[in-house]
């Protein structure tokens, strides 16, 4: 489905490493603001995982562009730049949380009947013409299927709005879990890789300013899963097909990892203020060493 993105990602990415590789930083910057939108695009049509996944790909040219850099003089006016982009790319897994949780409005029983009391099953297109995701329609095209041979051999519709319903709620209830697990496991990969490389590089600000995000990050999750658990439920309950299999969100399990990473990115962040505290903070850099211990404090 996603074939034309599928041509059109691997030029973006060697534009953005051939931007970072001649040092235009205000360009590759700038072309991040469309990166941003697509982001969150995909995250509001559902689709977390390729998200992520064109996110590992840009950030990985960046990641390795800013650990390799010749310019290791944080005093130097240049590196405020560096600083800067890093800081950008390390936030857009906040685009992408914030996206997917607020699309989920839409995502209970009651809308999708909304939905699909207004297709007409005749008509083959008008299934592609009421705002479905691109995920639930494999489930409506069969669904069109059976309708289509119950008014060949009844004359009428005869499968109820209800059946329908749940039918399509039961797609979303899976992507919506695969969602949830996806923005959980991703987001703990994409900053363990980030604060790693820079780490090794020994880069202490650029480690710092994805500390800062990824507070961020789980911070707005550990608020936002709880928007999810409404959209599941919303999914889940009034349901008539017992035997019908459905996932499990596995709130309990997702609920420990948010509590494992807050803690983790808190010790972090205790052994990152020291550092910080033998260096000179340069002017116009963010005050990486006061926030963290602001979080620190009880």
């Amino acid at each position: 489905m996603n074939w034309v993105e599928d041509i059109c990602i691997p030029i973006v990415v060697r534009f953005f490493q051939s931007s970072l590789e001649r040092e235009t930083l205000d360009v590759a910057a700038e072309a991040f603001g469309h990166v941003n939108a697509y982001l969150r695009t995909l995250a509001e049509q559902g689709d977390v995982n390729e998200a992520f996944s064109v996110l590992e790909k840009l950030g990985q040219v960046v990641q390795r562009t800013v650990s390799e850099r010749a310019l290791r003089d944080a005093q130097a006016p240049e590196f405020l730049e560096v600083l800067g982009l890093t800081d950008y790319v390390a936030g857009l897994p906040v685009t992408i949380l914030l996206a997917y949780a607020e699309a989920t409005h839409e995502t209970n029983r009651r809308e999708i009947s909304k939905r699909l009391s207004r297709v007409r099953w005749r008509h083959l297109p008008d299934v592609y013409a009421h705002g479905f995701r691109a995920y639930l329609l494999p489930r409506l095209e069969r669904l069109q299927r059976c309708v289509h041979f119950e008014i060949a051999a009844e004359g009428r519709v005869v499968t109820p709005l209800w059946y329908q319903a749940e039918q399509v709620c039961q797609v979303e209830a899976e992507k919506l879990a695969e969602n949830t697990a996806k923005m959980l496991e991703k987001g703990m990969n994409y900053f363990q890789n980030w604060i790693g490389q820079l780490e090794t590089a020994k880069r202490p600000w650029l480690v710092a300013a994805v500390l800062s995000r990824q507070w961020e990050y789980w911070h707005k999750a550990s608020h936002r899963m709880q928007q999810l658990e409404l959209a599941w439920n919303g999914l889940s309950k009034e349901r008539h097909l017992q035997d019908l299999p459905w996932p499990q969100l596995g709130s309990e399990k997702w609920k420990a990892q948010l509590a494992s990473q807050q803690i983790e990115i808190l010790e972090k962040m205790a052994k990152q203020s020291s550092v910080l505290a033998l260096l000179e903070r340069p002017k116009d850099f963010p005050d990486y060493s006061g926030q963290f211990i602001h979080r620190l404090s009880p």
